[in-house]
Protein backbone atom coordinates (compact mmCIF):
# COMPACT_ATOMS: atom_id res chain seq x y z
CA UNK A 1 0.00 0.00 0.00
CA UNK A 2 1.44 3.05 -1.13
CA UNK A 3 1.49 6.05 1.89
CA UNK A 4 -1.81 7.80 -0.03
CA UNK A 5 -5.15 6.58 1.11
CA UNK A 6 -6.65 4.63 3.69
CA UNK A 7 -10.44 3.99 3.95
CA UNK A 8 -11.79 2.47 7.28
CA UNK A 9 -14.65 0.94 8.93
CA UNK A 10 -15.02 2.08 12.47
CA UNK A 11 -17.88 0.45 14.89
CA UNK A 12 -16.54 1.83 18.21
CA UNK A 13 -13.53 3.85 20.29
CA UNK A 14 -12.13 5.13 16.54
CA UNK A 15 -15.24 6.76 15.39
CA UNK A 16 -15.62 10.61 15.01
CA UNK A 17 -15.73 11.43 19.30
CA UNK A 18 -14.10 7.93 20.37
CA UNK A 19 -11.59 7.55 22.93
CA UNK A 20 -9.08 6.38 20.34
CA UNK A 21 -10.76 8.94 17.45
CA UNK A 22 -8.42 12.01 18.55
CA UNK A 23 -4.92 10.81 17.25
CA UNK A 24 -6.21 10.56 13.67
CA UNK A 25 -8.46 14.01 13.12
CA UNK A 26 -5.83 15.29 11.32
CA UNK A 27 -5.50 12.66 9.21
CA UNK A 28 -9.07 12.44 8.90
CA UNK A 29 -10.22 13.66 5.49
CA UNK A 30 -14.04 12.75 5.96
CA UNK A 31 -16.49 10.76 7.37
CA UNK A 32 -20.20 8.95 6.66
CA UNK A 33 -22.30 6.84 8.54
CA UNK A 34 -22.62 3.39 7.46
CA UNK A 35 -22.98 -0.39 7.90
CA UNK A 36 -21.84 -3.80 7.55
CA UNK A 37 -22.87 -7.34 7.94
CA UNK A 38 -21.84 -8.92 11.07
CA UNK A 39 -22.45 -9.44 14.87
CA UNK A 40 -21.30 -6.80 17.34
CA UNK A 41 -19.99 -8.28 20.95
CA UNK A 42 -19.38 -6.02 24.17
CA UNK A 43 -15.50 -6.98 25.22
CA UNK A 44 -16.12 -6.56 29.09
CA UNK A 45 -18.21 -3.02 28.80
CA UNK A 46 -14.96 -1.95 27.66
CA UNK A 47 -15.00 -1.27 23.96
CA UNK A 48 -16.52 -3.54 21.12
CA UNK A 49 -15.76 -6.02 19.00
CA UNK A 50 -17.21 -7.39 15.67
CA UNK A 51 -17.64 -10.69 13.78
CA UNK A 52 -18.17 -10.98 9.94
CA UNK A 53 -20.62 -12.49 8.00
CA UNK A 54 -25.06 -13.16 8.53
CA UNK A 55 -27.93 -11.08 8.29
CA UNK A 56 -27.14 -8.58 11.36
CA UNK A 57 -26.09 -5.33 10.67
CA UNK A 58 -23.48 -3.34 11.97
CA UNK A 59 -23.81 0.18 12.31
CA UNK A 60 -20.58 2.47 12.22
CA UNK A 61 -18.37 5.36 10.31
CA UNK A 62 -16.61 4.88 6.95
CA UNK A 63 -13.30 7.28 7.65
CA UNK A 64 -10.83 8.01 4.52
CA UNK A 65 -7.48 9.11 5.68
CA UNK A 66 -4.71 10.66 4.19
CA UNK A 67 -1.33 9.04 5.56
CA UNK A 68 -3.10 5.72 5.05
CA UNK A 69 0.23 3.38 5.99
CA UNK A 70 1.11 5.26 9.19
CA UNK A 71 -2.55 5.63 10.04
CA UNK A 72 -3.08 1.74 9.74
CA UNK A 73 0.04 1.39 11.61
CA UNK A 74 -1.02 3.03 14.32
CA UNK A 75 -4.41 1.18 14.40
CA UNK A 76 -2.85 -1.59 14.39
CA UNK A 77 -1.04 -0.91 17.33
CA UNK A 78 -4.07 0.14 19.31
CA UNK A 79 -6.33 -2.85 18.25
CA UNK A 80 -3.32 -5.06 19.06
CA UNK A 81 -2.86 -6.68 15.35
CA UNK A 82 0.55 -7.44 16.45
CA UNK A 83 0.93 -8.99 12.67
CA UNK A 84 -1.38 -7.84 10.04
CA UNK A 85 -0.58 -10.07 7.21
CA UNK A 86 -1.60 -13.01 9.27
CA UNK A 87 -5.38 -13.12 9.28
CA UNK A 88 -5.09 -16.11 12.54
CA UNK A 89 -2.26 -15.27 14.41
CA UNK A 90 -2.89 -15.90 17.87
CA UNK A 91 -0.98 -12.97 19.06
CA UNK A 92 -3.60 -10.76 17.07
CA UNK A 93 -6.16 -9.32 19.11
CA UNK A 94 -8.19 -8.23 16.11
CA UNK A 95 -7.40 -8.99 12.62
CA UNK A 96 -7.06 -6.54 9.90
CA UNK A 97 -9.55 -7.20 7.12
CA UNK A 98 -11.23 -5.77 4.11
CA UNK A 99 -15.17 -5.87 4.15
CA UNK A 100 -17.80 -3.71 2.26
CA UNK A 101 -19.55 -0.92 3.95
CA UNK A 102 -22.58 0.29 2.84
CA UNK A 103 -23.18 3.52 3.35
CA UNK A 104 -26.51 4.62 5.17
CA UNK A 105 -27.47 7.81 3.07
CA UNK A 106 -27.85 6.00 -0.39
CA UNK A 107 -27.09 3.01 -1.93
CA UNK A 108 -23.24 3.51 -2.29
CA UNK A 109 -20.93 0.89 -1.31
CA UNK A 110 -17.24 0.97 -0.79
CA UNK A 111 -14.34 -1.36 0.23
CA UNK A 112 -12.84 -0.67 3.57
CA UNK A 113 -10.40 -1.78 5.87
CA UNK A 114 -11.73 -3.21 9.70
CA UNK A 115 -10.75 -4.57 12.78
CA UNK A 116 -12.57 -7.95 13.61
CA UNK A 117 -12.29 -10.12 16.69
CA UNK A 118 -9.64 -12.94 16.69
CA UNK A 119 -10.11 -14.44 20.44
CA UNK A 120 -12.80 -16.74 21.82
CA UNK A 121 -16.36 -15.31 22.30
CA UNK A 122 -17.02 -16.84 25.34
CA UNK A 123 -18.32 -14.41 28.17
CA UNK A 124 -18.82 -11.78 25.18
CA UNK A 125 -22.04 -9.55 25.29
CA UNK A 126 -24.17 -9.98 21.86
CA UNK A 127 -25.08 -5.70 20.97
CA UNK A 128 -28.56 -6.75 19.57
CA UNK A 129 -29.08 -3.37 17.55
CA UNK A 130 -25.62 -3.35 16.23
CA UNK A 131 -24.29 -0.10 18.04
CA UNK A 132 -21.92 0.79 19.97
CA UNK A 133 -22.53 4.11 22.29
CA UNK A 134 -19.82 6.28 22.76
Amino acid sequence: MAEGLAIVFVYGTLKVGGHFAEQFDKFRLNSFDAMIYGTLFSVNDQFPAVILGGDNLVHGEVHSYRNGRSVLAAMDAIEGCMNPEEKHDPFNMFNRSTVIAMFEDDDAEVPATIYTWNLELDGLEIIEDGKWVL
